[in-house]
């Protein structure tokens, strides 16, 4: 049995913001400099906090400073990804490129992955897929290392016939 999807969808910001999200949260570098910020952020908050209570002489200061690189480290993630957030929603609002909104069709078959937005149309075998990505909302098919194609879970139907969907992605590209 030859199976073959075909959607066709206009991407939204939002959809846009998820990748880039998604992205930022399941990248290695991304992670390592998270982590950096996370420990050294309260490191100097306390270093800064011993100079400033005198050694640690002033209690009041010291439970301050503590508090402060506590909040830091705990919030230090949830403030990273919202400023990722903004900063990828100010640079699609500020953008030009108005084709990342227009209708798009994709197929998906034995042999490729097409994607046809306007009079444009590439294809993506299924030896350059390099991996695949779920979000709550979307479905991301990478054929780069930073570069996915984007499908909404809602286009592709049900939970049933999303999770199908992506089983025969997955079988798909790990063969």
């Amino acid at each position: 049995e030859i199976k073959m999807y075909e959607f066709e969808y206009e991407l939204t910001k939002s959809d846009y913001v998820d990748f880039n999200l998604y992205h930022a949260k399941n990248s290695k570098i991304v992670n390592k400099m998270l982590m950096v910020y996370r420990v050294v952020g309260p490191l100097l908050i306390l270093l800064g906090g011993y100079y400033m209570t005198d050694g640690y002489k002033d209690l009041i200061g010291i439970i301050v400073y503590g508090i402060s690189s506590l909040f830091w480290f705990i919030y230090c993630p949830r403030l990273h990804f919202k400023s990722i957030k903004r900063n990828i929603t100010r640079i699609i609002d500020e953008g030009k490129d108005t084709s990342l909104f227009d209708l798009r069709e994709v197929v998906v078959n034995e042999r490729e992955i097409t994607e046809e937005i306007i009079d444009h149309r590439t294809f993506k075998s299924w030896k350059k897929i390099v991996k695949m990505g779920v979000s709550k909302d979307n479905l991301f098919i990478y054929v780069s290392d930073v570069d996915a194609l984007i499908i909404p879970k809602k286009i592709i139907g049900n939970e049933e016939e999303s999770k199908a969907f992506i089983e025969y992605i997955t079988n798909k590209f790990i063969k």
